[in-house]
């Protein structure tokens, strides 16, 4: 936990007002799928990115969920060895952060950087923001390592999301970020229409080596039951 406070952990004094607002979303994304929460997956993310701080020097964390990337991005809000960019929908909409001012403090000022996004946005739009920004990005941080948030509540169609990518305009992201041939970790996220998420983090997988699957299922001694879960097509 010292090193985490070392790094800028919860640094502002909204601590307890953003653990209420992330119990809420676990609260709703959990009715949402009729689950249980097992894990916390901004603890995950937060030292998955702490151990690769232990062997790189500078690490960019990349946050594609419909929702602001806020604990991650305030868990190093503080530091200059890890730059946090988000693209999200932003007004009246969970969590309420991640506005364009918010760029980081001390240390870690011009190291946070949100692309808040409107209702809607398609493929071609999101392509048109995504590789410039992170072109840049990768430019002039020279990031050794990334870890990439592929959450799937930015599809077409998610139950709590409201944007409009399509399953390989959301794996163009991970396309391009790949790209830069810089280790990578690549992580899950939001996603609230199970069918969709799981051909899309499939489909991504895929693309990671270098293969490109097709929207057949293979036949299975599951697939009359797999197939109750995927009867609306995603492309």
């Amino acid at each position: 936990m010292r090193r985490c406070c070392e790094l800028g952990w919860w640094s502002s004094s909204r601590k307890e007002e953003r653990s209420q607002w992330f119990l809420l979303h676990q609260w709703y994304a959990n009715q949402a799928l009729n689950s249980v929460c097992i894990t916390d997956p901004l603890a995950d993310i937060v030292l998955g990115i702490l151990e690769l701080l232990r062997f790189k020097s500078r690490v960019l964390y990349i946050d594609i969920d419909v929702h602001h990337g806020d604990g991650v991005e305030e868990a190093f809000y503080a530091t200059d060895r890890v730059m946090t960019v988000s693209f999200h929908k932003y007004g009246e909409y969970f969590p309420g952060t991640g506005e364009l001012r918010d760029i980081g403090v001390g240390t870690g000022k011009h190291h946070s950087i949100n692309f808040p996004l409107r209702d809607g946005i398609d493929d071609k739009s999101y392509k048109s923001i995504f590789e410039p920004v992170i072109g840049k990005v990768m430019e002039c941080y020279r990031p050794e390592a990334v870890v990439l948030q592929c959450g799937g509540d930015s599809l077409s169609g998610d139950r709590l999301g409201c944007f409009n990518l399509s399953m390989k305009g959301h794996a163009n992201c991970v396309n391009f970020v790949k790209s830069f041939n810089l280790p990578t970790m690549i992580l899950g996220g939001g996603g609230y229409t199970m069918r969709n998420v799981s051909r899309t983090w499939a489909y991504e997988t895929g693309r990671l080596v270098g293969q490109d699957l097709g929207p057949e299922l293979p036949y299975t001694d599951y697939y009359e039951v797999s197939s109750l879960f995927v009867d609306q097509k995603l492309c």
